[in-house]
């Protein structure tokens, strides 16, 4: 079980896919303006993305931008960004790593509303 202790408040999750629902949950239902970028617009659209990002802040996109593709952390298991686009590129690269039930559990506990709010799929196929 996953704990997140809040002030005086601690908040626990059937499971990671729980914790994941819970988390993004509260961004979609908040009653404050937010942004909510996700990681692989980044890594396949950065320059459109980080401008919009700049325009919603007020301001606007420097030419310099300049994507790393190298590791910037010194730690290992780090992705750099060829490795982020060959793993987040193709879908049957998506479930490695994962077992038939790992794949199985997270489609039936995840919320199909937030994966359509945020445009995920579920990718059915995946799963042998």
């Amino acid at each position: 079980k996953y704990d997140r202790t809040n002030s005086s408040q601690t908040v626990k999750h059937e499971s990671l896919v729980g914790l994941w629902n819970d988390y993004n949950r509260l961004y979609a239902d908040a009653s404050f303006p937010r942004l909510i970028v996700r990681y692989e617009d980044l890594v396949f659209h950065h320059d459109y993305v980080v401008s919009k990002v700049c325009e919603c802040a007020g301001g606007s996109l420097l030419p310099t931008l300049t994507m790393l593709k190298d590791n910037t952390k010194p730690h290992g298991g780090v992705t750099n960004l060829k490795s982020s686009v060959m793993r987040y590129g193709k879908i049957e690269k998506r479930g490695e790593g994962f077992s038939n039930r790992d794949l199985s559990f997270a489609e039936s506990k995840i919320s199909k509303e937030l994966m359509d709010l945020f445009g995920y799929k579920i990718e059915s196929n995946l799963i042998q």
